[in-house]
This record gives C-alpha cells, sequence and structure tokens, in this order.
C-alpha cells in the first residue's frame, strides 16, 4: 500500500480510522496487487468538516448544500484510480462491493471523477454494519 504523504499514513495506521475500513482497504490492496500488480494508493483518509466545507465549496457547492462525511468519522478513505487501467480500476471496484456491503448495498467503493478531472475510489463504511467474511 501506498500513501499520497505520512499524513495519510500515519491517519490509515491511527486509532480514528474504523478498523472494518483498515480492513477493506487492506483486501484491496492485495486484490490490487494480485490482479494488477499494483499497490493501492490512498490520498485521502480523515478530513474535518472545514476540510470537507473547502473541498466542495471548491468544487462549485455552496457551503450552506455541504453535508458531514464520513471522512470526518473515520469511515471513509480515497484511493487514486488513475493508476490503474480503466477496465481495471472498474474491477477493483466491482471486486470490492460484491465482498463487502455498504447499509446493505454493493456501495462499499465508488469510482468517480474528483475537481482535478481525474478518477479516484472512494471507500466507505456505515456506522452500524458488521462485516463477515465469506469463505
Amino acid at each position: 500500500m501506498r500513501y499520497k504523504t505520512v499524513k495519510q499514513e500515519n491517519e490509515f495506521n491511527g486509532d480514528a480510522l474504523d478498523n472494518r475500513l483498515r480492513m477493506i482497504l487492506y483486501a484491496m490492496d492485495g486484490y490490487s496487487k494480485t490482479e494488477f500488480g499494483v499497490d493501492l494508493y490512498i490520498t485521502e483518509v480523515i478530513r474535518t468538516h472545514e476540510e470537507n466545507i473547502r473541498v466542495y465549496v471548491e468544487r462549485g457547492v455552496p457551503e450552506a448544500k455541504v453535508k458531514a462525511s464520513v471522512h470526518q468519522y473515520g469511515r471513509g478513505a480515497d484511493c487514486r484510480a488513475w493508476i490503474l487501467e480503466s477496465e481495471q480500476a472498474s474491477q477493483l471496484v466491482r471486486w470490492t462491493n460484491k465482498n463487502f456491503k455498504y447499509k446493505g448495498r454493493p456501495a462499499t467503493a465508488l469510482l468517480h471523477k474528483v475537481g482535478n478531472g481525474m478518477n479516484h475510489i472512494h471507500v466507505q463504511v456505515d456506522n452500524e454494519e458488521i462485516i463477515t467474511i465469506k469463505k
């Protein structure tokens, strides 16, 4: 696994990150290394409410419309997708959502464009879901 900066590495290894999310990210990293030979690249982990507002306002969202983010609670992380081929990123998202659910739905991993026009994978867990490992 790789990190954008030491900040993301410290947040990933720190107490504020939900252990369920950490487990999913480790699983995604293992899958990406095995299938594509590419480390998962973490670009965002913990984000304060103020940082969240700044990110969305920079994207053109009015401040009053900015909602709380799972990043604020240690339940969200972003991964760089453009280091993978487009189909590889889609395959990683499909694999993640097949194996881990968000609020009972296949929405644990979301592939979308960010402000710089590049794709990233947002990974999240909710505040109640119990994660089980399939045999």
